[in-house]
């Protein structure tokens, strides 16, 4: 099935819109992984800190 450019655009934004208005859209799972390596590295960094 081959979709007009613009109905692909479409989706996206409405996919984005979904995911902007829900921290666990499944789009945003790259980004809470990201976030949460963040977090473990600056919790590391202040346990190395605070000997």
């Amino acid at each position: 099935m081959k979709k007009d450019i613009m109905q692909v655009h479409q989706e996206v934004i409405k996919r984005q819109d979904e995911a902007a208005k829900n921290p666990n859209h499944p789009i945003n799972d790259g980004l809470n992984t990201y976030f949460e390596e963040r977090k473990r590295k600056l919790a590391e960094i202040k346990k190395s800190q605070s000997k």
